[in-house]
C-alpha cells in the first residue's frame, strides 16, 4: 500500500436541490453531512454558526475562504462537501476536513489548530506521533477499522487512546482510506490516507 496526502471522505457526495437555496440549509446541510459521518461539530456550529463560511457569524454578507470554495466547488461543481475537504482554504497549513474533525474554524486563520500530529502506517501498524502535550488521542476512519488487541473485541471506526498507549502502534484493517486524529483540548490534529497499490492488471 502507499500513503498519498490527497484526503477524501469515503461517502456520498452531498446533494444540493433547489430548496438549498436559501440560507438555513446550507448551514444545516453542513452539520447533517458531517454528523452522518460520525464527526461531531456542535462546538464548531455553536461557536462559529454561519460564521463557518460567512466573514460573519450571523451569515449573510461576504463569503470567508471556506465559503467562496463552497459556492464555487460544492454547489458551482455539485462536488459535494468532499469536493472541498482535501482543500486548505485559509491557508493556514491544515486542510479543510481537518479543521472540521477539531472543530476550528476551516475559512478563518483567526481559528487555527496549533500544532499537527504525524501519522504513519507500516505493515498495517498505526503510529501517530509529536504527542507530547496530548493527554487524550481521539481517532477516526473511513474505509479502514481500528483492530483491537483481543481477538474477541471487534473492529471499529473510532478509538480514544489514553496517554500510557501512545508509544503502541495501532492495528488497522482494510487496504484504503482515510484516518483522522486530534488532541481536541490541546488544538492538535493530523490526518493519512492510505490507498491500495494498483499493481495487478487485469487480462482480457
Amino acid at each position: 500500500m502507499r500513503v498519498v496526502t490527497r484526503l477524501l471522505v469515503a461517502v456520498s457526495a452531498l446533494g444540493l436541490g433547489s430548496s438549498a437555496y436559501s440560507f438555513a440549509p446550507f448551514f444545516s446541510n453542513f452539520q447533517d453531512h458531517y454528523e452522518a459521518n460520525g464527526i461531531d461539530v456542535s462546538e464548531l456550529s455553536a461557536e462559529e454558526n454561519c460564521g463557518v463560511c460567512h466573514v460573519r457569524a450571523g451569515g449573510g454578507g461576504r463569503r470567508n475562504a471556506y465559503g467562496q470554495d463552497f459556492a464555487r466547488i460544492t454547489l458551482g461543481q455539485g462536488a459535494g462537501f468532499n469536493g472541498i475537504e482535501f482543500l486548505d482554504s485559509d491557508k493556514d497549513s491544515f486542510i479543510n476536513l481537518e479543521e472540521i474533525f477539531l472543530q476550528t474554524a476551516p475559512g478563518s486563520q483567526d481559528m487555527a489548530p496549533v500544532s499537527r500530529l504525524d501519522l504513519t502506517i507500516e505493515d498495517g501498524l498505526l503510529q501517530v506521533t509529536n504527542l507530547e502535550d496530548c493527554s487524550a488521542l481521539e481517532l477516526i476512519s473511513f474505509g479502514l477499522s481500528f483492530v483491537g488487541s483481543d481477538e474477541n473485541e471487534p473492529e471499529t471506526t473510532a478509538i480514544n487512546i489514553e496517554p500510557e498507549s501512545f508509544e503502541s502502534a495501532i492495528s488497522i484493517a482494510g487496504t484504503e482510506g482515510v484516518v483522522l486524529a486530534k488532541c481536541a483540548g490541546e488544538g492538535y490534529v493530523g490526518s493519512l490516507q492510505i490507498e491500495a497499490d494498483e499493481d495487478e492488471t487485469t487480462e482480457e
